[in-house]
């Protein structure tokens, strides 16, 4: 990493379950400290964990939360933290399911609130990332193409964008609606969604069957 700073992120764990304040006062006790430059937040309908073993008799933690399969919309609850902790980076590892003009205006906006402090790790077909929402699984790495093409040409233009990929095609996107940030957000955001641009394609032309997380 010649000429980078080392950051930590730690992953904050956000469910449906508890009240958010629970959720806001970890994060405001990380704000408070040295220890950590950030927070990591996935973006996921459900958990990794079998339904059948969370019981009381496997984790105490079913006692309080009735299941681990209860995620919260990651982007509104990371604009929710970070209002309560304006000091912290924002780390949010997503899929390239959605529709790449839609989650390039969401990436914009939550680059902006953070004034470029935004980093995010796209992957292409995650199981619990594609299965509960409906996504098709073989079609994860060449949405991922997509979405890496037409966020790098939304940043390169002053102006509405047409573009015919694999999965997607839009007419007139307007880039000065994706709610750009400023220049110096932008040069970080593009910077870090183009490491994992190299990422993706290496895994891609190597036959990997999963997106880079």
């Amino acid at each position: 990493m010649s000429g980078g700073t080392v950051e930590t992120a730690l992953a904050v764990w956000a469910d449906r379950h508890p009240p958010v304040s629970m959720v806001v006062d970890q994060v405001k006790a990380l704000d408070a400290c040295d220890a950590v430059d950030g927070v990591l937040l996935c973006d996921q309908m459900s958990g990794d964990l079998p339904q059948q073993l969370w019981t009381p008799e496997n984790t105490p933690l079913a006692n309080v939360m009735g299941d681990p399969d209860s995620h919260p919309d990651v982007f509104v609850m990371a604009a929710h933290l970070l209002a309560s902790a304006p000091r912290l980076n924002l780390t949010v590892s997503t899929d390239s399911g959605a529709a790449p003009a839609e989650l390039v205006q969401t990436m914009l906006t939550l680059a902006g609130i953070t004034q470029g402090r935004a980093t995010f790790h796209v992957g292409g077909d995650e199981v619990k990332q594609c299965k509960p929402f409906g996504h098709n699984r073989a079609q994860g790495i060449s949405r991922m193409e997509d979405l890496f093409r037409i966020f790098h040409a939304l940043l390169d233009s002053d102006g509405p964008i047409d573009y015919r990929g694999r999965r997607w095609t839009g007419s007139r996107s307007p880039a000065r609606r994706c709610g750009r940030p400023p220049s110096g957000s932008r040069r970080h955001v593009r910077r870090s969604f183009a490491t994992w641009s190299a990422r993706a394609a290496t895994r891609s032309s190597s036959g990997s069957g999963s997106g880079s997380r």
